[in-house]
Formats: structure tokens, sequence, C-alpha cells
């Protein structure tokens, strides 16, 4: 399906309107500078602005949903102002929305797992289970190619299990600076060797990658698109971390 999705034709500045202003005052008598600082001191419109764009209506994929909403509501604030507003094509863009994912750990215990689907990722069609694997240790695209039949009806995870779950902040608060820098360092060693390692020696990346997976019937999904150093950050981990009870063994979705 394809839906024919048209841009706003108007000024960049839609948000120049709501910028915020130094808090420091003016030793000027210009009145033109005294409206100027008035103006953006004492009615700000970024958080109205803000409200509507940003949370709202939210992330505006190309082509989705949200992103249509937004043409009108630009179009609709433009409008109330008195300023004349139009919308035009731009391109042909494919329809994707994130709709509801449920994702549960079935073995080798039941809970529950916080998760979002990639961008672009197909639907299953319903409930779908199998086992979980690692994106593996591989030295070339022939190495990849040649491990690829084994992915076929398995959950494949494809971010970098992240060491900790504490955020930054808290690692500051309670460790020692040795500590706490050497911890980064490890971080950012073994987040590089993980891309760099694995998923880079693929030859593939990004979307291209995501679609030889699919073209394999891996069910590919990125279950862990929290960032570093940030709280939630662990939110999955369980799926990363769990250690095998015996070599037959091993987590389920």
């Amino acid at each position: 399906m394809r839906l024919v999705i048209p841009t706003v034709a108007f000024a960049a500045g839609l948000l120049a309107r709501a910028t915020s202003v130094s808090s420091q005052t003016f030793a000027s008598n210009d009145p033109v500078i005294q409206r100027i600082w008035v103006e953006g001191k004492d009615k700000s419109q970024l958080y109205p602005l803000a409200q509507a764009l940003l949370d709202s209506i939210g992330p505006r994929l190309t082509g989705s949903t949200e992103q249509e909403q937004a043409n009108d509501w630009a179009l609709a604030f433009y409008r109330k102002l008195g300023i004349p507003v139009r919308t035009e094509q731009y391109g042909t863009w494919m329809v994707w929305r994130r709709g509801i994912a449920h994702i549960d750990l079935s073995a080798p215990r039941i809970r529950p797992l916080d998760g979002m689907l990639s961008t672009w990722s197909p639907g299953t069609n319903g409930t779908v289970e199998g086992p979980v694997v690692l994106f593996p240790k591989i030295d070339s695209t022939a190495a990849f190619e040649a491990w690829l039949p084994q992915v076929r009806g398995k959950f494949l995870l494809l971010s970098f299990p992240w060491p900790s779950c504490r955020p930054d902040t808290n690692w500051q608060e309670f460790a020692t600076p040795e500590s706490f820098e050497r911890m980064r360092k490890d971080r950012a060693d073994a987040f590089d060797a993980w891309y760099t390692g694995r998923l880079r020696k693929s030859g593939l990346r990004g979307p291209a990658l995501v679609r030889r997976l699919a073209e394999a019937s891996a069910r590919d999904r990125d279950l862990t698109s929290a960032t570093a150093g940030t709280a939630g950050m662990g939110r999955t981990q369980d799926q990363h971390h769990h250690r095998r009870k015996d070599p037959g063994s091993g987590p389920r979705l």
C-alpha cells in the first residue's frame, strides 16, 4: 500500500516565534529592542507549540498518520495567524505505523518484557514464538551468508547488550572517579567490538541488513532501543544476559 503525503510549504521559521530569550536585561531605550524583549520573554509560544507538535502529535515518520496530522496542524496554525499557506505533493512514500507489540519471555521462566518494534518492521499476523539468538561473531561477508540459514524462525537480537542498567548519574554518585572512568572505557570498547566485530562484518548496514535477515526468515527485532547512560536502559536486559543452564536450553520469546 502506498500513500501520497503532501508536505507543507511554509517558512522554516515556525518555531522561531517560540525561541526562548536570555534572562539578561537590556540597557537600551530603543522601543524596538524593548518590544522584542517583551515578546520573547513574556509572550513566548514555545510551550504550547512544542506541546501540540512534540507531545500530542509526537514522532512524525515519513509517510505516517502522524506526519499527516502535523501537516494539518501547521496549516491550521498559519491560517489562524492570517498567513496564506498551502500543501504541495513531495514524493510518494510507503505507509508504516507502529502498532501494538507485546513481548514475553516464555523460557526459562515467564516474564513480560518491554520492547518496541524497529521502524519498518513487518507484522507477525498474530502471536509467534521462537528461540532467541545473538548476532554471531563473524569475520567476513561469506561467513555471514554461511550462518544465515541458522537464523530461520528465530528472534535475532541485533543491539549491543549493555553491561549495566544503571544510569551514568548513578555511577558518578556512588562510584569512585577511577571506577566510573574504567566502566565508561570498558563499555565503549565493548560497544565498538560488538558493531565492528559482528554487525559490520556482514558487509550490510541499516535497512539492507534488515532486508537480508527478512529474506532468511529471521524474526529480527531490536528490543533494546534505550540509550546508554540514561535511566531505563536495562528494561530488556534479561534476554541478553540470560546464561544457559545446560547446552540445550536457551531463552524463548
